[in-house]
């Protein structure tokens, strides 16, 4: 009895075995015959896209993108992501294999993957994310992705709380010396946590720089890249590079740039070390009589100078504007000499409308613990008396006017 039952069992166990693996092998085929049937309809999209990008049409590159993204799908995103950072690494593109074992079709979002050869590079993942709109089916993103050679990276975890990501290193910071080595430590303090690095970000101008040049041109910084570089979760489309530069004047900046549906390109810095560490500051001038901080035309002042154009003040512009500061305070307000060099300040380049130069000298009297933040943002408030006072200074005309005092509270 026991043997029969035994049987039975094991003829029912194999129907079940080959059963699934009937029904493994026709959901494979039925997959095959849906991304086939998908890629007859939609791969035309993807060649279209990768005509444009050798062109460099972004008009047409985007002309199939979902209608979710037109406001993202713009010719500073595709000049910054696709001609700066691609074609600039990568070179024009050449042809394509699509790779199915990592393409997948769902109907919400089909994926398609490919290996293609650029110009520059015969080893490049094309990954292109498709989502569900009316009747059809439109892109979300393009992403070109190098294949990585195992034995020419290392690898590291992150920390904090984020323990399992997975970080690739290109370069060694064994290469690395003096502040150049301190900068990258000092990054890995705000590699993992976002909120930590978000108020140093740089709001200049990113249009024309490009991340893939050793040395380019921001502002009014030329900036250097280090012998470094992180990319976070490389495995994923969302991946993040992380790049290190050092500019002309002694500052430092990290650049982060990647990402999945919503491509991130933000610079951070500029920082100084000062004191055995890092401080995010802008350019800072100290003497015996006075010390401040100098900021870039990009720092937003609108505010307060709709009116006014701007420009960036060089050390000298602000030595020379302290001079004439000083024979204006003495003559017009003497309760103020007497404290003058205890006074903070905060120099603001502005352009009038004759076109003339003139330096906003904003100033308080520092209290511990009150304004740490002093060299990168601005301190501005409504009251205070004495302790606040902010004059402006023509360069051309060597004259010294609106002067104000802040009304006590």
């Amino acid at each position: 009895m026991h043997t029969k039952i035994s049987i039975v069992f094991m003829v029912i166990l194999s129907l079940i075995i080959i059963g699934g693996e009937v029904m493994g092998q026709i959901n494979d085929d039925k997959n095959r015959e849906q991304t086939n049937n998908f890629l007859k309809h939609y791969e035309p999209l993807i060649d279209n896209a990768l005509w444009a990008y050798n062109k460099e049409d972004c008009k047409t590159f985007y002309k199939d993108y979902a209608i979710m993204l037109a406001n993202i799908a713009t010719e500073l995103a595709f000049k910054t992501m696709y001609i700066d950072m691609y074609k600039e690494k990568y070179g024009k593109f050449v042809s394509k294999t699509l790779i199915r074992e990592k393409s997948v079709y769902v109907d919400s979002g089909p994926l398609l993957v490919y290996k293609a050869i650029f110009e520059k590079n015969s080893n490049i993942q094309i990954s292109v994310n498709f989502t569900k709109e009316r009747d059809g089916y439109k892109i979300t993103q393009i992403s070109f992705d190098e294949i990585p050679e195992a034995s020419s990276q290392t690898k590291d975890k992150g920390v904090g709380d984020n323990k399992n990501i997975e970080i690739e290193i290109k370069g060694s910071k064994s290469s690395l010396q003096g502040q150049d080595l301190e900068f990258v430590n000092f990054w890995q303090t705000l590699r993992d946590d976002y909120r930590k690095r978000q108020p140093y970000i740089y709001r200049g101008n990113l249009s024309q720089a490009s991340s893939r040049k050793k040395i380019w041109t921001l502002d009014d910084y030329t900036l250097t890249k280090l012998d470094y570089e992180e990319i976070l979760d490389p495995s994923s489309t969302g991946a993040l590079t992380i790049t290190f530069w050092r500019s002309d004047k002694g500052f430092y900046f990290f650049r982060v740039s990647g990402g999945c549906f919503w491509y991130r390109d933000e610079l951070f810095g500029p920082f100084h070390f000062e004191k055995g560490k890092f401080t995010f500051s802008y350019s800072v001038i100290e003497t015996e009589k006075f010390s401040g901080a100098i900021f870039q035309s990009t720092y937003d002042i609108n505010f307060l100078f709709r009116e006014y154009g701007r420009w960036t003040p060089q050390k000298e512009d602000v030595i020379g504007a302290e001079r004439l500061l000083k024979e204006y305070i003495l003559e017009n307000a003497p309760n103020i000499d007497k404290k003058l060099s205890q006074y903070r300040r905060q120099y603001f380049g502005l352009i009038d409308k004759d076109g003339e130069k003139i330096i906003w000298i904003n100033c308080f009297l520092d209290y511990e613990d009150y304004h740490k933040n002093w060299k990168a943002d601005l301190v501005y408030v409504l009251d205070g008396g004495l302790n606040f006072f902010e004059i402006k200074v023509n360069l051309k005309t060597r004259k010294c006017f609106d002067l104000y005092v802040h009304g006590e509270a």
